[in-house]
């Protein structure tokens, strides 16, 4: 299957549900957002800590609630646009188990970037305010930066389908879970990203019709932005269940040929 099937199967079976699809994105940010402007309101700064670990807490489990809303949507199931909040918070703990055991697969990329960043700070720093010659380490200092980034997507990559896995795979562990994304995306990482390339035409034309707009009228343009995310949302979402449900059926489909040239 290419990857301009996997999108046309998304537009088929949004077909008759496209409408409820976008509305359940719409809750969802107008939830969000107003969960963040909340904590702007907050001048006691124990309250505000207090809030901003419940926030912490409770984004990651909704962000899962939307991907299995789209899972639904994606297999024709009944779906209301208020259910990811109660898929959300059904199932915080095991959405936090897998996020945590993800962070622990990622430690060493993250690290380097972290540590590659402090270096590159104080190496500025001293260069600036003491006027040591530090030019050559921070130019390798930056290179290893870079590199650890690169380092740090690409091995990303391998648990991008955590929340899939975990919403067909509920019994499962955290490591099982993670383990299993990254064999699906063995060999495949690189169809993942052409997938999200193939959008960026719908929104290069946002960009384009934001900036002419933006000329003339500034508020129009953010709306333009906005709306247009908001349509594409679901027809993304779905595209990847499609991608995540081809590679599921690993056993009956080769890895290496999952894919035709289009």
């Amino acid at each position: 299957m290419s990857i301009s099937e996997l999108k046309k199967d998304a537009k088929i079976k949004l077909s008759g549900s496209y409408g409820k699809a976008i509305l359940t994105f719409l809750i969802y940010i107008i939830l969000t957002f107003l969960l963040q402007t909340i904590l702007a309101f907050i001048k006691n700064d124990i309250l505000k800590f207090i809030y901003s670990i419940f926030l912490l807490i409770i984004e990651l489990p909704l962000s899962f609630g939307i991907t299995a809303c789209m899972i639904k949507f994606s297999r024709n199931e009944e779906v209301s646009p208020f259910d990811f909040i109660n898929l959300g918070l059904q199932n915080i703990s095991k959405v936090w188990r897998v996020y945590g055991r993800t962070l622990l697969k990622l430690l060493l990329p993250i690290f380097l970037v972290i540590a590659t960043s402090i270096i590159l700070v104080v190496c500025t720093v001293a260069n600036v305010v003491n006027s040591q010659d530090l030019s050559a380490y921070i130019l390798i200092d930056l290179v290893v930066l870079v590199g650890s980034i690169i380092y740090l997507i690409v091995k990303s990559l391998y648990y991008t389908l955590t929340t899939y896995v975990l919403y067909d795979n509920p019994n499962l562990t955290g490591l099982e879970i993670v383990n299993k994304s990254a064999e699906l995306m063995q060999n495949n990482r690189m169809n993942y990203v052409t997938l999200c390339i193939s959008f960026i035409g719908w929104y290069f034309l946002i960009a384009v019709i934001s900036v002419l707009l933006e000329n003339f009228f500034s508020f129009y343009a953010s709306i333009v932005v906005t709306i247009g995310s908001l349509l594409l949302s679901p027809y993304i979402s779905v595209s990847v269940v499609n991608f995540y449900e081809f590679l599921a059926d690993i056993d009956t489909k080769p890895k290496e040929n999952i894919f035709e040239k289009e």
